[in-house]
């Protein structure tokens, strides 16, 4: 089996990968019969990446007919699970999730990375797209993206936001909307999507930048309101959730569209 290299820096959409050996990853003869394929998530349990690959591990193992297990190595905004990627044997039993944060954003805010974002990994397919939401705890004051700044610009200290880790793309687009509506606010890194959430179901954080997949059910359940979502237009699963672009921030929609985030896997 052979995986060809395509230089992609920023995915539009989830992407699998495999670490490359040159222009060119060859698999080890009768593939995979050497058994097991690992398929790295870069963010905690809970999350798109995670979300992503445990829907797809059982469906590469029926079409392979070997198993794929996921393994978790959330941290620095997907970098530490991009590296352990990188650097395992390009012979087709190592594969990770990859996405704007780890290979689009992180050459551009981390001086030195340990990896080569376009030398060390061979795109194989396009998975998916999710746009992102900013959303607030169902019980908050703001009811509208226009009540949350007038209240971020009026305690710019206490209105901090959520993402998944410095350097994902919810931070950047968490700071893009602060530029946007000339103000300061206190970013809040984590791990991943789901240790954020959590924070702010349990009041830690009043907001939080994130992909829809991973709130559907607290959005279902009416736990979270969502203020604004990155799509170009409203989705028919939540059709009474604003745009950005609607409301006034139309260069906040453009960054995702940059950025890839309606299609990236924190």
């Amino acid at each position: 089996m052979k995986f060809t290299r395509r230089t992609v820096l920023v995915a539009a959409a989830a992407s699998l990968a495999a670490p490359a050996a040159s222009t060119t990853v060859r698999a080890s003869p009768g593939w995979p019969a050497k058994g097991t394929i690992r398929l790295i998530a870069t963010f905690p349990p809970g999350g798109t990446a995670d979300t992503i690959s445990r829907i797809l591990a059982p469906k590469l193992s029926a079409a392979l007919g070997t198993q794929v297990v996921v393994e978790n190595k959330p941290g620095a905004g997907g970098t530490i699970g991009s590296d352990l990627a990188a650097k395992a044997a390009p012979d087709g039993y190592t594969l990770v999730i990859s996405h704007a944060s780890p290979l689009g954003i992180a050459p551009g805010i981390y001086p030195k990375l340990p990896y080569d974002v376009v030398k060390d990994f061979s795109h194989i397919s396009l998975i998916g797209h999710t746009p992102n939401v900013l959303i607030v705890p169902a019980a908050s004051p703001w009811k509208t993206l226009a009540d949350y700044l007038a209240a971020a610009k009026a305690r710019p200290d206490e209105i901090a936001f959520g993402s998944s880790g410095i350097g994902s793309n919810t931070h950047l687009m968490g700071e893009q909307l602060s530029a946007l509506a000339g103000m300061k606010r206190k970013h809040v890194p984590y791990k991943g999507s789901a240790p954020s959430l959590q924070d702010m179901l349990a009041g830690n954080i009043p907001s939080m930048f994130d992909p829809i997949t991973t709130n559907v059910p607290h959005i279902n359940a009416g736990k979270v309101r969502v203020l604004a979502i990155s799509s170009e237009k409203r989705i028919a699963m939540y059709p009474d959730a604003p745009t950005f672009a609607e409301q006034g921030l139309d260069d906040h929609l453009d960054l995702g569209r940059r950025l890839g985030t309606e299609g990236s896997c924190p």
